[in-house]
């Protein structure tokens, strides 16, 4: 059973079911040729290994793609770009998110085009191949959005992966956004001697069980990374996706990466998006665990209750000053 707020299909600026996970860059046309178009003669098709996945794909995510196919590109037709911008998530590669039907059982799915620049190449099928893997390895959970199939690019001159998921009508930033236009308001606590807590000029936008709905299945979904192995590393609103029904599923893991608590190594601390981060990334930390991600979770949970990034810097010199000064 979900979290139910409102007209959920009415909600706008809903409809970003794949977000950056870095930084956006400008947007392609939104035409775009069908999925199933047959490659132009003159160009070369792409070169596969026997299983039928491209080389440039294989020899970085091998172990990845055992036991999988490429699903067919004539299986699928696009109806629509969902996001109006590429995401940039890797040094080459670019994304964008299209709702598709598939065609024999007419299912609605997302469809994430992940396009690689031939400067870079190699970087980027290793970011793809860490991405499939860990999205193989949390398997389903009510929580976490599941993979269901690639499909690859025929063309050897612009190579491009289809990463094909369930498909989801909206995502917490968007409803975030409705419940404020909505003008429904709560007022904030108060302490025992009348005054009001913390952010007193803020009013509560989304009720208590609401509230407590949504951060009932992002723990649940983020205690399942975790028991994985998998830190996300991007945790924000406009990452957690909600469907009709209320259900929230945490979405692009396009900067996750594997982590074992028993023999912890150095990683970077360039990850998450800058108003989600902790200090200890600000820091420059790259020893670091689950934390990082609750840190993330916590900010979530007062966007919430606020209606708003509770740190929204601009910068990682001052990214607090607006709470903590």
């Amino acid at each position: 059973m979900g979290c139910l707020l409102g007209k959920l299909a009415d909600a706008p600026g809903s409809s970003l079911f794949f977000p950056a996970a870095v930084a956006a860059k400008a947007g392609e046309a939104d035409a775009e040729a069908q999925l199933s178009a047959p490659a132009p003669v003159h160009i070369a098709a792409v070169k596969k290994d026997a299983s039928g996945w491209p080389l440039w794909l294989s020899s970085a995510a091998g172990d990845a793609l055992q036991g999988w196919a490429p699903r067919s590109a004539d299986a699928f037709q696009k109806l629509e770009k969902v996001n109006t911008n590429k995401s940039r998530i890797g040094s080459g590669t670019y994304s964008n998110v299209y709702k598709a039907i598939e065609v024999e059982t007419g299912a609605v799915v997302a469809l994430k085009k992940v396009r690689v620049d031939g400067v870079g190449e190699a970087e980027s099928a290793r970011f793809m191949a860490r991405e499939i893997a860990l999205l193989r390895r949390l398997g389903e959970h009510d929580n976490v959005v599941r993979l269901h199939g690639l499909v690859t690019s025929r063309l050897a001159t612009a190579p491009s992966l289809y990463l094909v998921f369930e498909y989801m009508d909206h995502d917490l930033t968007g409803l975030v956004s409705a419940a404020t236009a909505s003008g429904t308001r709560f007022t904030l606590p108060q302490s025992p001697n009348g005054t009001k807590f913390l952010f007193s000029n803020r009013r509560r936008i989304i009720d208590r069980s609401s509230v407590k709905c949504y951060m009932k299945q992002l723990l649940s979904g983020i205690e399942h990374c975790h028991n994985k192995g998998v830190l996300h590393r991007d945790i924000k609103s406009s990452n957690l996706l909600v469907s009709e029904d209320g259900i929230l599923k945490i979405a692009d893991f396009g900067l996750a990466t594997h982590f074992d608590p028993d023999n912890p190594r150095p990683m970077t601390s360039q990850v998450i998006t800058l108003w989600y981060r902790p200090p200890e990334l600000m820091l420059g930390t790259t020893h670091y665990s689950v934390g990082v991600d609750l840190w993330s979770v916590g900010c979530v949970l007062a966007e919430l209750l606020l209606g708003e990034p509770i740190f929204p810097g601009r910068t990682e010199v001052c990214p607090y000053d607006t709470r903590f000064t």
